[in-house]
């Protein structure tokens, strides 16, 4: 079945090759030491350069078609 094929891959490590159940533990897994471990004063800035460099390549790639 596909859910038990190894096709899987873990949004927040990248890891590959798992299956369903394990790479949705693994995410729950990276979701929990994240928000255990990332002090909240972070947060803010983090997501604002993230989605500033988001936007800046998607200026990028709209320029250089």
């Amino acid at each position: 079945m596909f859910y038990t094929e190894p096709i899987w891959t873990c949004q927040c490590t990248g890891t590959t090759k798992l299956t369903h159940c394990e790479a949705m533990e693994s995410e729950r897994k990276a979701h929990h030491m994240l928000s255990a471990n990332f002090p909240v004063v972070f947060e803010k800035p983090v997501l604002e350069l993230v989605h500033l460099s988001m936007y800046q390549s998607h200026l990028f790639s709209l320029f250089m078609m």
